[in-house]
């Protein structure tokens, strides 16, 4: 099995871009909770700020899964490896 070529700088960007939104989003329901659990005023995010924050870590996360697919496909289809060989069955009379 062949080593998948390295990340490229625009791939780990885009990858790290959609975690620190989904962190940005997922901390701000959490300081929301303990606002309310502690009962003090904390700085809130409008619901369309939350909206186009958690819209943007999903389209930054599915081009980096698809990124890292395409990364992944030539070693996928390694032509020495022989295992996926399909071999059509015998019909039977």
């Amino acid at each position: 099995m062949t080593v998948p070529p390295k990340r490229t700088l625009f791939h780990r960007l885009t990858g790290f871009a959609a975690l620190a939104l989904f962190t940005a989003f997922m901390g701000n329901i959490v300081l929301a909770k303990f606002a309310m659990m502690i009962d003090f005023a904390a700085p809130r995010l409008s619901a369309q700020t939350e909206f186009l924050i958690v819209l943007a870590a999903t389209l930054l996360t599915i081009i980096y899964l698809l990124r890292e697919e395409k990364r992944k496909a030539p070693s996928l289809a390694d032509p020495t490896d022989h295992d996926n060989d399909v071999q059509p069955e015998e019909e039977t009379p």
